[in-house]
């Protein structure tokens, strides 16, 4: 991807990816939305869910998400990682997720 040539923010390893994806098992950790549809691609696995409308399919990723955004201080190691559906990524933008005390 071209922007990572202008951005401060490093590329998430394939090895990373693998160790965050098969921690997660293709399940959304916002929604929970469980991912129907997985291709071993660029040296890791991808996640989708595969949504029909009107007969025309459509392919919506799963995304590696940082739990505390970099622009918020956060790294980019596996306790500040995790996997989001697309929508769930999009909503979240560069908020931090506040966690429920019990």
């Amino acid at each position: 991807m071209d922007w990572y040539k202008h951005s401060k923010r490093k590329k998430i390893s394939p090895k990373l990816r693998n160790k965050i994806t098969k921690r997660d098992g293709g399940i959304c950790c916002e929604c929970g939305k469980i991912a129907n549809y997985c291709i071993w691609k660029d040296g890791y696995w991808h996640y989708y869910e595969i949504i029909v409308i009107n007969k025309e399919e459509y392919h919506k990723s799963y995304e590696i998400d940082h739990t505390i955004p970099l622009c918020k201080n956060g790294n980019t190691d596996m306790d500040n990682m995790r996997l989001l559906c697309q929508n769930c990524n999009r909503l979240k933008g560069s908020k931090e997720r506040r966690l429920e005390v019990v």
